[in-house]
């Protein structure tokens, strides 16, 4: 970390949030076993920026694969480790981001005020389209906005961001440009549907949604 942090300086970076190169490990492993590691990713990123933690936070990785121990372990990690924001996963091999199971955490991260970083994955495994692929050019290109789109969709469309008005999301390394397709696809789709009676979890429009809960990143020229 001292060697980070002298790196930084050089940079010009005044504060670091900071995720693990395995996201899947903590995050994807199913029950018990996906909360423990999750745990102990969390308790030993926590001790690694020890004395740096005016300027870098580990992001608390979250075990979406236990989805009833994701409240707690985010609570550990807010109010005994200190971290500033959490991950989410783009989904699980189980559930979309809207499934009910996964509002226990909502509602804790909202009562928090911690932002919630969704950063896509690439693996061959990532995914409908990204898993048909052989090489990771295609995947990369795919698996970048299609593992943030689908939360994305499922958290506008599914009524989290109704029930979580205070909920933020953001989402990473797929350009800032890509919201505004999909802002405009959901409104499109909406202004039909909606007189149809088909999405009462809603109460304005996709967009509007997107312009209140959610936030992207713009990355720099040779960032993947």
């Amino acid at each position: 970390m001292n060697y980070r942090m002298k790196d930084n300086a050089r940079e010009g970076i005044d504060f670091q949030l900071i995720f693990p190169t395995g996201i899947d490990i903590p995050s994807q492993n199913p029950g018990a076993l996906g909360a423990a590691v999750a745990r102990a990713y969390n308790d030993w990123a926590h001790k690694v920026v020890a004395g740096h933690g005016d300027r870098l936070s580990p992001v608390a990785m979250m075990p979406a694969g236990c989805p009833q121990e994701m409240a707690n372990e985010l609570r550990h990690c807010v109010k005994e480790l200190g971290c500033k924001a959490a991950h989410l996963v783009s989904y699980t091999k189980e559930q979309q981001m809207d499934n009910p199971v996964f509002f226990p955490f909502y509602e804790a991260a909202q009562e928090l005020d911690i932002p919630l970083f969704c950063h896509p994955g690439t693996l061959g495994d990532a995914g409908t389209l990204i898993n048909r692929q052989t090489h990771f050019f295609p995947m990369h290109i795919l698996g970048r906005p299609l593992n943030c789109v689908a939360p994305l969709v499922a958290m506008v469309l599914g009524g989290v961001f109704e029930k979580y008005p205070r909920l933020k999301v953001v989402f990473f390394e797929v350009t800032a440009e890509f919201l505004i397709f999909w802002m405009h696809r959901m409104d499109d789709d909406y202004e039909v549907i909606k007189d149809a009676g088909m999405c009462p979890q809603l109460s304005m429009l996709p967009s509007e949604y997107v312009k209140r809960n959610c936030y992207v990143t713009c990355e720099t020229d040779g960032c993947l």
